[in-house]
């Protein structure tokens, strides 16, 4: 079976007095954007964040995404907010005290997407989320294991950032995935995945920046 089916992406443009799923939740947390526009004002600004992307969803991230993560080259969204919050639970205590888990909602610059129709199975494969024991499932070029010091690898991330580099050579800006229990636990969520490549392609909602430019929406589409 292939994994990798090459689909369109629906372009879900809000109509007007709609409201874009995940706006409530963005409003809730975020008190002062009902102080500059409504709900619906928001799902129609959002659409003009990156006009050209392929995705119009709502994504959720767990951290504030201050800087991209340089292990993987990788950030991970999903389009369940029931799936951020699950996802917390598989995480051991160690972690959660010693990482900022302020979760980040955000929008995304996905032009041209590697897209598997789920996550488990060829994606999983491809992203090397297999144990220490599973390192023959990617041909390491010479060069490749030069720069880990001359070792094979045995964590998933390493080949997470060699296939996220194979993917930009070939002309791929991003991972989508289709809805399914990612992690496999029988109890999780069925969630999409969008897997970003670099920080430029994500716009956080609530943040300083997009404040100032629901603002100048706001302004800018006053009905005279």
């Amino acid at each position: 079976m292939n994994f990798d089916q090459s689909k369109k992406i629906e372009n879900k443009i809000i109509p007007e007095n709609k409201i874009k799923k995940g706006v409530d939740s963005i409003f809730k947390k975020n008190v002062e954007l009902a102080k500059i526009g409504t709900k619906e004002q928001y799902s129609k600004y959002l659409d003009t964040i990156f006009p050209e992307s392929k995705l119009k969803e709502i994504g959720y991230h767990n951290g504030e995404m201050k800087k991209f993560p340089e292990n993987t080259g990788m950030s991970f969204f999903t389009d369940s907010l029931k799936a951020a919050n699950k996802f917390l639970d598989f995480k051991d205590k160690d972690w959660k005290e010693n990482s900022d888990i302020k979760r980040s909602s955000a929008v995304f610059n996905i032009k041209n997407p590697k897209i598997y129709k789920r996550f488990l199975g060829q994606s999983s494969y491809d992203l090397g989320s297999f144990d220490g024991s599973e390192n023959n499932i990617r041909k390491l070029t010479a060069e490749e294991i030069f720069k880990n010091g001359g070792e094979i690898p045995d964590s998933e991330f390493f080949y997470r950032k060699i296939y996220r580099d194979s993917l930009i050579k070939e002309g791929y800006d991003s991972i989508i995935t289709g809805p399914d229990d990612w992690l496999s636990t029988g109890d999780f969520p069925y969630s999409k995945q969008f897997i970003l490549f670099n920080l430029q392609q994500i716009h956080i909602l609530g943040s300083e920046e997009d404040l100032k430019k629901f603002k100048e929406f706001v302004s800018q589409n006053k009905e005279k």
